[in-house]
């Protein structure tokens, strides 16, 4: 039974890698061998020659692959972005193979490293005879993925099929009973038992699985906000007004917010956003007022917008698109209210 059209097709077409690893080694699968032994002894005088039956067998076929991952030992990306991971398998069984491309990663697509063409299907043609062939996979690092988390990505390769395409499967019975007429396979590589959820993760089950750790770098802000008593006016029975620092309808209130980029990555496009109490009062004409420093109390140009209507029941919302934060960055947003 064919694996499918698409393998058939990839062995007049298949890309191979250039890069110089072990090569397969031993006889070919499906190479007849055949011994005869010869006798040979003396009656009266005379030596008699006599030979043996014909001992004949076919090779069969081993099942042997490693797969390499070259990314290095200390991946690091940002949230959001792309990290490529770069492998190396190699055939190192006795007959041509097709090996299936396997990821977690979301929608893989397997390129070859020699000319970046897209791997078709993902699925990969080495020739016994051929070196490693190279190969990456650019995967993407989740958006929401915390500072300093890891994301990690699995990557296998599984033999399929034989160079007619042919899909793989394991004869069942007795080599010594089939010598002739029916080649056996049998997986041959050695990866221990590491857990992996793709083909690959035990030990002789044709694959070959490998993972990739890259430690994520993103942004990390917190908030945290104060509110003071600013000034509030009092008349009293002699018709005399002071200033008292008292939370009283009518006196000017402060909230500070401190923003802080804890995380090891810039923080892009953040918009500051205070959802107001209807209780308190803020005059649109008053936006002037709002002020944004940076660590070194240096004022910073920003974008506000401030919706309000001041009828005792509807919350107001400021609206600040801030600069961007760097890593270790502390930002402070202050504006005052009035008590209504």
């Amino acid at each position: 039974m064919k694996l499918n059209k698409t393998l058939t097709t990839l062995i007049a077409g298949a890309a191979f890698g250039l890069s110089g690893q072990v090569m397969a080694v031993g006889t070919e699968a499906g190479t007849p061998i055949s011994n005869t032994a010869t006798l040979s002894y003396t009656v009266n005088s005379s030596t008699v020659n006599n030979s043996s039956d014909v001992a004949e067998f076919e090779v069969d076929r081993k099942i042997d692959l490693t797969l390499t991952d070259n990314s290095g030992a200390s991946l690091s990306a940002a949230a959001g972005s792309t990290q490529r991971l770069t492998f190396s398998l190699s055939n190192q069984g006795n007959a041509d193979t097709f090996f299936q491309l396997q990821s977690t990663a979301t929608s893989p697509q397997f390129y070859l490293t020699s000319d970046n063409s897209p791997i078709t299907d993902n699925v990969l043609s080495i020739l016994k005879d051929d070196p490693a062939v190279s190969f990456y996979i650019d995967v993407a690092i989740p958006d929401n993925a915390a500072d300093g988390s890891t994301a990690s990505f699995e990557v296998a390769a599984k033999a399929v099929a034989d160079a007619a395409g042919t899909a793989l499967s394991i004869p069942t019975g007795d080599k010594n009973a089939n010598l002739t007429g029916q080649i056996f396979i049998v997986y041959a590589e050695s990866v221990a038992d590491n857990g992996l959820t793709l083909a690959g993760g035990t030990d002789r089950d044709g694959g070959f699985a490998r993972q990739s750790d890259v430690t994520v770098s993103a942004p990390e802000l917190t908030g945290t906000k104060t509110v003071t008593v600013l000034n509030s006016t009092i008349t009293d029975s002699n018709n005399e007004t002071f200033t008292t620092n008292y939370a009283i309808p009518g006196a000017t209130v402060e909230y500070k917010v401190v923003i802080e980029n804890t995380g090891s990555e810039d923080a892009q496009g953040v918009s500051f956003i205070d959802d107001l109490s209807a209780k308190t009062e803020f005059d649109q004409s008053s936006i002037a007022n709002i002020t944004v420093l940076d660590n070194s109390d240096t004022a910073l140009t920003v974008n506000t917008d401030y919706t309000v209507v001041n009828d005792g029941t509807t919350d107001g919302i400021v609206n600040i698109s801030l600069p961007d934060i760097t890593s270790g960055e502390q930002v402070t947003v202050s504006f005052e209210v009035t008590i209504q």
